[in-house]
């Protein structure tokens, strides 16, 4: 029963594991398709701005990786990258829709997800913890009635493991 008790301690650790492969699993799609949208305006701002040449002369959109890095910074609010162009009128055109389709709607969709995911999983993580520890139990009670040395053993094993703390 010793080592019952120590498994025990791990009991937040393993509910907060079932919750984060719950809303992993739950978001999957979703972060496929924000990805989608990021793959497709960082092809559209490379189309749009890689022919043009600006003020200082360095244009950042000449290939899709950069186009790609530069699309993830507006991901994340920073659009300094487009500071060189600001006679485009259709870049402001499309900096509003890119901000508020992946800022406001886009995050605010999966903060929803994520919190109805966390509210299923906490409830479906107790219980299938409590099914694993009931599995643990029991095979400890067979493993007693098969070999009636293990409970020695563990006991001597418990003794080892507290004169070495």
């Amino acid at each position: 029963m010793v080592t019952v008790l120590q498994i025990d301690k791990f009991t937040d650790l393993f509910l907060q594991c079932e919750v984060f492969a719950y809303i992993l699993k739950k978001i999957r799609w979703f972060l496929v398709f924000l990805i989608f949208v990021l793959f497709a305006s960082a092809h559209s701002l490379m189309v749009l701005l890689s022919d043009t040449l600006t003020d200082n002369g360095a244009n950042t959109f000449t290939g899709f990786y950069q186009s790609l890095k530069n699309s993830w910074s507006m991901l994340l609010n920073n659009y300094s990258s487009l500071e060189p162009w600001t006679n485009n009128y259709l870049l402001d055109i499309f900096m509003i829709v890119f901000s508020l389709s992946t800022a406001i709607v886009l995050f605010n969709i999966l903060i929803a997800i994520i919190s109805d995911s966390y509210k299923i999983t906490c409830k479906k993580a107790h219980t299938i913890w409590v099914m694993e520890l009931a599995e643990l139990m029991a095979e400890f009670e067979l493993c007693d009635k098969i070999m009636p040395m293990f409970r020695m053993y563990v006991r001597m094993n418990a003794l080892t493991y507290t004169l070495s703390i």
